[in-house]
């Protein structure tokens, strides 16, 4: 068995399930780091139909016994499932102007969560890195803590002014906003106002 051939099976072996990366490192002896980049490589060969693995891998030699036939079929079934549920994401993003896919690393914490599959394997099904996921998760843990900061400060203007419109507060507040090294547009601004004071 050639290189590609032997690495495309430590990579399905890892995808299957009930191994981790360290287990397959002393089983074919290659370094855990090693084996984790090879499955981050490999996300770009990730489908959206499912995985794809060279025929060498997936196909053995000679007929296939009746309950291997049965999992294809179940495999087969579940991709279709996969394929369909994208589309009504797509339907849904374009209908009624939702980015669902967004929420990426919301579902990615859920699963892991309930189903205990380990989270670099779901962020290589999402299409995402771990650093990606942590990025978002810090982003979406700091979000309440920085809305309430940019609150406090617009109540101390509308002490000052209370009639002040929500783009006089907004370039009023700019220079606090970048002071403390938050990213967050007009828009957003608005937006953040909506939901806390109005």
């Amino acid at each position: 068995m050639d290189k590609q051939k032997h690495k495309q099976k430590i990579i399905a072996e890892y995808l299957l399930g009930g191994t981790s990366t360290r287990k397959l490192a002393i089983k074919y002896g290659y370094g855990h780091v090693t084996i984790s980049r090879w499955v981050m490589a490999h996300e770009r060969y990730v489908d959206k139909k499912g995985l794809r693995f060279s025929k060498a891998v997936m196909e053995p030699d000679g007929p296939l016994p009746t309950d291997i036939h049965e999992l294809q079929e179940a495999l087969r079934i579940s991709r279709l499932k996969v394929e369909l549920l994208e589309a009504m994401i797509d339907i849904s993003d374009e209908q009624f102007g939702t980015d669902i896919r967004k929420s990426w690393h919301q579902a990615v914490m859920r699963v892991e969560q309930s189903s205990g599959v380990s989270l670099s394997l779901l962020c290589l099904l999402s299409g995402h890195s771990r650093q990606a996921y942590y990025k978002r998760r810090f982003q979406a843990e700091r979000k309440p803590i920085k809305e309430e900061v940019i609150v406090q400060q617009v109540l101390k203007h509308r002490q000052l002014q209370p009639r002040m419109g929500g783009r006089k507060l907004y370039l009023s507040t700019k220079g606090f906003i970048r002071q403390h090294d938050m990213k967050l547009g007009r828009d957003a601004f608005l937006g953040c106002l909506v939901n806390t004071i109005y």
